[in-house]
């Protein structure tokens, strides 16, 4: 079973796109159980980017994303999990380049910068309450809502550099990552990988380049 982890920001991109590209991959995830850093109206989690480094595995063309294992080594890859009816988000440290999200399945994905400390926020919004086809553009809504109440609570009102609705991702069950494509926290290529055929004839596709400066 192949590590993913060597070289993030450059061959590892290529390597997942290969292996994306074959077929839509089954994506799993493991062992990410940290509590939230802090918690504010039972539906805003803020995380530690470092409770969540993660090591990612390739074998058959399933992805598996793990927690990191060795507490002396830190990958440059972070897990952002969802909460049902919550917002999650976390505001990354220096050491990270890639962050991946999901699995979605009606979610929103954003990204923000905090204009205190200058470093990128990544936030997972959901919102089950407005169940069906028909509420679509009140679980937009909501989401939207609950992703500037966070950013008001945690990042002194920050506004979202980006936003991505579950329509974008395809409609269909997807996986979301962000790669810092210069090192330096200032520009993210945002990429689905949809778990289920869709629309497109790849699962695997460039979403949006989202600059920071």
């Amino acid at each position: 079973m192949p590590n993913l982890n060597s070289g993030i920001n450059f061959d590892t991109l290529n390597t997942l796109a290969s292996v994306f590209k074959k077929a839509a991959p089954s994506m799993g995830s493991t062992n990410f159980n940290a509590m939230p850093i802090s918690v504010f109206a039972n539906c805003l989690l803020r995380f530690n980017p470092l409770d969540f480094v993660g090591q990612l595995n390739s074998d058959k063309g399933t992805i598996t994303l793990s927690k990191e294992a060795n507490a002396g080594v830190k990958t440059p890859l972070r897990f952002l999990q969802w909460g049902q009816n919550c917002c999650t988000g976390i505001e990354l440290d220096d050491g990270a380049r890639v962050v991946f999200s999901g699995p979605f399945s009606g979610c929103s994905f954003l990204i923000a910068k905090d204009p205190n400390s200058g470093r990128p926020v990544m936030l997972h919004s959901n919102d089950n309450s407005n169940q069906g086809a028909m509420n679509r553009a009140n679980t937009i809504g909501t989401q939207h809502a609950r992703a500037i109440q966070y950013l008001q609570v945690f990042h002194n009102g920050a506004r979202p550099r980006y936003e991505c609705s579950y329509e974008a991702m395809g409609m269909v069950p997807s996986w979301v990552f962000a790669v810092d494509k210069h090192g330096d926290g200032n520009t993210w290529t945002v990429y689905c990988v949809n778990l289920v055929k869709g629309a497109r004839s790849t699962p695997f596709f460039k979403m949006a380049e989202v600059s920071l400066t």
